[in-house]
């Protein structure tokens, strides 16, 4: 199975352990996601409108909070990346870019649709991520299922006031 444009890099950045902050995945175009947030924890991948999904490795993917920029000419591509990025891709959770706003996106009836709520500002996004974040280990949602994920163990060491980041 081939891994999406970049796909490998990504790969081997997590292979080596290192944290992402944000995995973009521009769709239809090289350039599509470049350039959107600056930031060495940043990584980005790109799938073309010709990578067929259905034989594409994903496993890289895995519990990384996901921006999907569309910019398919295909009706439909976006969404379909989305939801190959929730059941293959077992990503953390998968946002869309459209326009000027972003939505959480997730699975209804095997397709990618917005969650319903309010959709934020590109701006506001980092802010909304983090808040996302913080529900999602409070509530053991996520990558931060069970008492024994590291990052709910480093969530409740920083409210303990053991990290002052």
């Amino acid at each position: 199975m081939k891994r999406p444009a970049y796909g490998n890099a990504v790969f081997a950045r997590r292979r080596a352990r290192e944290v992402l902050w944000l995995l973009v995945v521009g769709v239809g175009r090289w350039k599509a996601g470049d350039g959107l947030f600056a930031r060495p924890d940043l990584a980005r991948i790109v799938v073309l409108d010709d990578l067929d999904l259905t034989l594409s490795n994903l496993d890289f993917v895995a519990g990384l909070d996901v921006l999907v920029v569309d910019e398919s000419e295909l009706a439909g591509r976006g969404a379909a990346v989305s939801a190959a990025l929730l059941t293959a891709g077992r990503a953390n959770t998968v946002w869309r870019l459209s326009g000027v706003q972003v939505d959480e996106m997730t699975l209804l009836g095997g397709e990618a649709v917005p969650l319903g709520l309010s959709p934020v500002r590109v701006g506001d996004f980092p802010a909304a991520l983090a808040r996302q974040r913080e529900r999602m280990a409070l509530f053991g949602q996520g990558i931060w299922q069970g008492w024994e994920s590291p990052q709910l163990a480093a969530m409740m060491e920083q409210l303990r006031g053991g990290n002052d980041e």
